[in-house]
């Protein structure tokens, strides 16, 4: 696996892994374990890390440290992460999801699977099956990517996105699956949704952490109502 540091602007410093044999779950692992090493032993300047698929970006403060000190010393945190074999990643969570596949939650399941050519039971099947490990946070505050998805439910965003995805929405694109914490425009194909909020209600630690494993599980629209009517 290689590993490089690029310059990110004037103040960050972009880590990326590269690989033709491991797989992006592989190297995500790479990623969380660095960031959670490089938050547990900073470096002098060090401010934040944000991870994504296969890059970390490394933030430092340019009052306190020039950029090739921040270069040299996350080099040496790199080093020293991979000789120190007490290097753990915070302790993984699983989260079971349940998901409403009936329509009118399931937006586009019909859509989907007349594309795909599979029935709406397989679709549930093959989504359910599996245990999706979180690769990272974006596009909206809590917005977990997670995947690989089975290779029968692989397919390409929306032609046009929607304006607005109702919060909770249980999402398909290419190799991930997603969930939509608030209302939002998206270009995900809708296939189901969840009465869960992935949102905490103070500000603190999100609910649903990169590296975390997420399950889903089928729930009837009566049991969904229920659901949303529970306080």
């Amino acid at each position: 696996m290689i590993r490089t540091i690029e310059t990110i602007g004037d103040r960050a410093l972009l880590v990326r892994w590269k690989s033709d044999t491991h797989e992006l779950q592989q190297i995500n692992q790479h990623v969380h374990l660095t960031y959670a090493y490089l938050h547990k032993h900073p470096f002098l300047g060090f401010l934040e890390a944000n991870a994504a698929y296969d890059t970390l970006l490394v933030v430092y403060d340019v009052l306190s440290i020039s950029h090739l000190e921040a270069r040299e010393r996350l080099q040496q945190s790199l080093q020293q992460m991979e000789i120190n074999d007490s290097v753990s990643r915070p302790d993984t969570r699983t989260h079971r999801v349940p998901v409403c596949y009936d329509e009118p939650y399931a937006l586009d399941i019909q859509d989907v699977c007349k594309q795909l050519g599979i029935s709406k039971q397989d679709l549930i099947q093959l989504h359910t099956r599996r245990s999706y490990p979180i690769y990272f946070h974006g596009f909206l505050p809590g917005f977990p990517f997670m995947g690989p998805t089975c290779s029968r439910l692989h397919i390409n965003r929306k032609s046009s996105p929607r304006v607005r995805i109702p919060r909770g929405s249980v999402a398909i694109a290419d190799d991930q699956t997603g969930i939509y914490p608030s209302p939002s425009p998206g270009g995900w194909h809708i296939i189901g949704q969840t009465p869960l909020s992935l949102l905490p209600e103070r500000e603190g630690d999100p609910i649903m952490r990169a590296g975390d494993i997420v399950t889903f599980f089928a729930i009837s629209a009566e049991r969904m109502k229920e659901w949303e009517a529970s306080p």
